[in-house]
């Protein structure tokens, strides 16, 4: 019988793509927030307990890709990591994205504080007195819809690694079809 191809599996550096793209966009800005006649300010999602655990299923689903490229016996386990990692950071930065007003504003009075020397009292009255008109603008940014995109690979990574999985076990296969298997 003929050994099958060695090539890197697709569900791996489909893991490794959507992993990266997590991380990189748990770094990077998550939205921009202004208050009419100051500076916009910068909101990266590792500034919050949500975006921080985003940073981690990203570095994970990454991790497990690339110990699957190294052809370590990670077949099973990259299914459900990048299934479970890439489920896990859609749904957080999309629930940071339904909330992110809530979640900016005392960083932009922190902000103003630090920044612009801006007294407490008076920081806190700008941004509360720009929610209270309406002209607290809070934009996502790429970084935010990285993190999303990311993981919505990393889930399709899962479902391929599942389905190898599947069709391995179902054609007696120790290994992922990709994978080499010596005749003995």
């Amino acid at each position: 019988m003929q050994e099958r191809s060695a090539g890197p599996s697709a569900a791996a550096v489909l893991a490794v793509a959507g992993g990266l793209m997590i991380v990189l966009g748990s770094l990077s800005a998550w939205a921009d927030a202004s208050v009419p006649g100051f500076t916009p300010v910068p909101w990266k999602g590792s500034q919050s307990v949500a975006g921080k655990l985003v940073l981690l299923a990203g570095v994970v689903v990454a991790g497990v890709g690339v110990a699957s490229l190294s052809r370590l016996p990670v077949g099973r386990p990259l299914a459900a990591v990048a299934l479970a990692g890439g489920m896990a950071a859609g749904v957080l930065a999309i629930l940071v994205a339904l909330t992110l007003d809530g979640r900016v504003a005392d960083d932009v009075v922190a902000f103003y504080m630090r920044q612009l020397a801006m007294p407490g009292a008076a920081a806190q009255s700008l941004v509360d007195g720009a929610i209270g008109t309406g002209q607290f603008r809070v934009t996502p940014a790429v970084g935010l819809l990285a993190a999303i995109a990311g993981s919505f690979i990393a889930i399709v990574a899962g479902m391929l690694a599942r389905m190898w999985a599947v069709r391995a076990a179902a054609l007696g296969w120790s290994r992922s079809p990709d994978e080499p298997r010596a005749e003995g």
